[in-house]
């Protein structure tokens, strides 16, 4: 029923009648990420050898995330036990629905979990054929992770419309917990104080309560950092949104990220 570049999805029944959905891992998925360390750990080096500009980028450190992340999403028993902890986060949150993992069929490369269908988030006409008000689907998403970030420090980092659905009842069902983050929950306080701070478009003051969160790293020179923020402001909460401003954006970023890796 779902394909995807790390494993397949199958529907299936068990012997006691549940309907259960089965993800299976491709082969050899381990053999060539061990490949892909080696060869790019041995680039790397080269680099760094050869190239002394290349020195200022904190290129080990994107290296050992890439690989953690990558060698965590072919980890089935990893995933199922990420469902079980988020699920258990949303214990009283009945309109956030995790699917149950049956884990005496499962393994590091098989997943069997209950088949919770449902209609893809972005299909409007679907949702709205079911009586769903999408808005009202947007505000549960945005109050779920409110609670992932500020709450559990615990969240589904890969939600694209692929991995959330929507059941007939409008609530949101979320999949595939091969890739999650965890973080310190951050401060209640300052997400507020950072909220208003954007509505006043004040950069300094966003900028500021960012750095005490620890999202921006602080440097000698802030000025292409609040360059960036004023402009992000400026462009961002208007109506509607200029697209154009997208480029003149990519541009700011590359120029801010030569001066600050």
């Amino acid at each position: 029923i779902a394909a995807a570049s790390l494993g397949q999805v199958h529907k299936a029944c068990l012997h006691t009648g549940e309907e259960v959905v089965v993800k299976i891992q491709r082969p050899g998925l381990k053999q060539l990420f061990d490949l892909d360390f080696v060869v790019v750990g041995k680039l790397l080096r080269l680099f760094r050898r050869w190239f002394a500009w290349i020195r200022k980028y904190q290129l080990e450190a994107v290296y050992d995330e890439f690989f953690t992340v990558l060698y965590q999403e072919i980890d089935y028993i990893q995933e199922g036990k990420n469902a079980d902890r988020f699920r258990n986060n949303f214990t009283d949150f009945p309109r956030i629905v995790v699917p149950s993992i049956y884990w005496q069929y499962s393994s590091s490369k098989v997943l069997t979990m209950a088949y919770v269908p449902g209609i893809k988030v972005d299909d409007r006409r679907a949702l709205e054929a079911c009586g769903i008000d999408p808005k009202n689907i947007n505000q549960l998403g945005i109050c779920c992770y409110l609670k992932q970030l500020l709450q559990d420090g615990f969240f589904h980092a890969d939600p694209h419309p692929g991995n959330l659905a929507v059941t007939n009842d409008g609530n949101l069902i979320f999949y595939d917990y091969g890739m999650m983050s965890e973080i310190i929950a951050m401060d209640k306080d300052k997400m507020v104080k950072t909220f208003f701070a954007v509505l006043r478009k004040d950069t300094n003051e966003v900028i500021d309560t960012l750095t005490s969160m620890g999202l921006i790293e602080t440097m000698a020179d802030m000025t292409p950092v609040k360059r960036l923020m004023k402009f992000v402001l400026d462009k961002f909460t208007e109506k509607p949104v200029d697209v154009k401003a997208f480029e003149q954006m990519k541009s700011e970023v590359y120029e801010l990220f030569e001066q600050q890796p």
